[in-house]
């Protein structure tokens, strides 16, 4: 029954995703389900609820009103996933400090600050981790990012830690010089990623 039903939610044709916290056992109750699939995810947020606007003919409504003010989430999810395939690629090419063995998002409660937080993407090796963060923003990234990166990267039990920051736009001079005399932190901009 719980795999007709697996079946019927498209987790067999991936087309739906299940994610824990990197952390966690895939037995985690944490999980969150999220549409894996760019053509559904895109027909669920955009199309979908707005048929009546698109059977009107309403079609520049539904552009400018609903499209445009959501496309930039929706591309920033999209992003993330590009962002943890190139991790994936430099880790298998040995192109990065350490293998990365398992990799994902993780998200719980900073026991410092008592807030929930959330890391876009958390790398794990050997007493290792790489901890990055994915900007699909129109601003160029700053110090302060990275500061807030560093701060989240602190809950993570282990030896070494790499903070990686994805960015749509760039980065700022500032962040730039820090990252040329700190080994630990790596800038990848649009251009490196589809190099």
């Amino acid at each position: 029954m719980l795999q007709r039903f697996k079946t019927y939610l498209g987790l067999n044709l991936n087309i739906l995703g299940r994610e824990v916290p990197v952390t966690e056992k895939n037995t985690s109750r944490k999980a969150i389900y999220y549409i894996r699939d760019n053509l559904f995810r895109f027909w669920y947020t955009f199309v979908f609820p707005n048929l009546s606007l698109i059977e009107t003919g309403m079609t520049e409504e539904l552009l400018d009103k609903k499209i445009a003010n959501g496309l930039s989430k929706y591309l920033g999810l999209a992003f993330e996933s590009i962002c943890r395939d190139y991790l994936l690629y430099k880790s298998g090419r040995g192109e990065l400090p350490f293998r990365i063995m398992k990799l994902g998002k993780w998200w719980g409660s900073n026991p410092a600050t008592k807030k929930e937080e959330e890391i876009d993407l958390l790398g794990l090796g050997d007493n290792q981790a790489i901890i990055g963060e994915c900007k699909w923003t129109n601003a160029r990234v700053g110090i302060g990012e990275l500061e807030r990166l560093r701060e989240k990267g602190s809950i993570i039990a282990c030896k070494d830690r790499i903070f990686v920051i994805f960015s749509k736009s760039g980065f700022t001079t500032d962040l730039q010089e820090l990252a040329v005399k700190d080994e630990s932190v790596y800038l990848v901009t649009l251009d490196d990623l589809f190099a």
